[in-house]
């Protein structure tokens, strides 16, 4: 009495997907079919199953992307893979094949056809184009730092500063200019000096630092005495054995922080 939308032969094994997205097993012993899945396992068709190992099924919808079924436990869980950057809501999966190589492919209507290689690639695609959550926004991306403890450092253009795991798979904060009008929304360059404070230049909005344990953002205001005039672009950071941080800027010399004395020095002249 099930209404019948597809039946799918996965390595001699029938499957059988209803029209309301249920997947049943057909067991050969009874003549009968198994109920494998409690509830609907998308809300959009189901096209196509593909074992890719003993215990894991994948299943192509037509609208929800790609998704993973547990053969031992029945858990149906979203497909992630490094090689997929269109948004799951974005994927209408057609078929899937898996090749002798172990390679994996994908159709996907009006996007063209996905190849997932058997060995990974040991990069990874973190950005607005990622099948899972994006957590850096949809900015261009102008600066990248990896601090200390290994965790990341996004500047972007426009949308501020996002502050990642070490795997770079969580956001561990988002220092958003909309939130804090300190923030500089064009970050140009990110430094973290022998203190572990995270400096931060800007293509408007000058230099400033995060600090280590409060992660708050501090804005330093600096002056062009020589020009009579405030330091708005600020490219580029290094440290020297005198634990001076040294400031680059656009259009105003050198400065530099002593990390010492606490304080700004503007030592070069214009010209000199």
């Amino acid at each position: 009495e099930t209404p019948i939308a597809n039946i799918h032969i996965v390595n001699d094994e029938v499957y059988i997907s209803s029209t309301n997205n249920i997947i049943y097993k057909y067991n050969s012993q009874h003549d009968t079919y198994e109920r494998i899945t409690e509830s609907p396992v998308a809300n959009a068709y189901i096209f196509s199953l593909c074992r890719i190992s003993p215990n894991e099924i994948l299943i192509a919808t037509d609208g929800e992307g790609v998704k993973v079924l547990n053969t031992d436990s029945y858990a149906i869980t979203p497909y992630e893979h490094n090689a997929f950057i269109l948004a799951s809501d974005e994927l209408k999966v057609h078929s899937i094949l898996l090749d002798k190589y172990k390679n994996i492919w994908f159709s996907i209507y009006q996007k063209g056809i996905i190849m997932v290689p058997e060995k990974q690639s040991d990069f990874s695609y973190i950005g607005n184009r990622t099948i899972s959550t994006n957590i850096i926004g949809n900015c261009a991306i102008s600066a990248i730092m990896c601090d200390h403890k290994g965790e990341i450092w996004v500047g972007t253009d426009n949308y501020g500063i996002y502050y990642l795991s070490a795997d770079g798979k969580k956001q561990l904060k988002h220092f958003s200019p909309s939130e804090d009008k300190n923030i500089p929304k064009i970050v140009m360059s990110l430094f973290e000096d022998s203190e572990n404070r995270i400096w931060v230049g800007s293509f408007e909005q000058g230099v400033g630092y995060i600090n280590p344990i409060t992660k708050k953002y501090t804005p330093c205001p600096l002056t062009d005495n020589y020009r009579k005039k405030a330091v708005n672009r600020v490219f580029a950071f290094a440290e020297d054995k005198q634990k001076r941080v040294w400031i680059g800027t656009s259009g105003s010399g050198l400065f530099y922080y002593d990390l010492k004395k606490k304080e700004f020095i503007y030592p070069i002249k214009p010209n000199q």
